[in-house]
């Protein structure tokens, strides 16, 4: 069973307490929303098309990235991410779930999981969410330090106001 999460323009930017901004990516025409004071880099020739990124309170930056791929994307791509999440000494997994959900009238695959590790200043909280265009697969990962886990909202932004081109 899925989770139903549903966000608005007007609530994103009053929660947020930043105007949204909209990119248009100028060779595969998606439109995402992200909140201002983020830093936007984009692609036409790199798998990920767009990457936008804040420092906030915390050692590790909030990322968001849009990977595409040249087919749709199927069960047997989100599982086949589902089993690669680690859970080995140098990096431990915990509260993996993965299953449907909605955002902004959208259905995706969405795969969540808290990950840590010696290497890195403290635990990161993961999305992963995939949609399929008409042209291409997409996939959209969050990483949000959990220090700063109110952010999700930016990654559940960009999720909500994705549109293909």
């Amino acid at each position: 069973m899925g989770v139903l999460f549903l966000f608005f323009d007007n609530f994103l930017s009053n929660s947020l307490g930043v105007p949204l901004l909209q990119f248009s990516h100028p060779l595969f025409g998606f439109k995402v929303k992200y909140p201002a004071g983020y830093a936007v880099v984009s692609s036409s020739v790199d798998a990920t098309a767009f990457k936008m990124y804040a420092l906030g309170n915390a050692n590790v930056p909030v990322v968001v990235d849009i990977t595409l791929t040249n087919s749709s994307l199927g069960k047997k791509d989100y599982y086949a991410l589902v089993e690669s999440i680690p859970n080995e000494e140098e990096m431990k997994s915990s509260n993996v779930w993965n299953g449907s959900a909605s955002f902004g009238g959208k259905s995706y695959y969405v795969i969540n999981y808290t990950q840590s590790s010696p290497l890195v200043a403290e635990s990161l909280f993961l999305t992963y969410g995939f949609l399929n265009c008409n042209d291409y697969g997409v996939m959209v990962e969050g990483i949000v330090p959990v220090s700063l886990k109110s952010e999700q909202v930016v990654v559940n932004s960009v999720l909500e106001s994705f549109e293909c081109g």
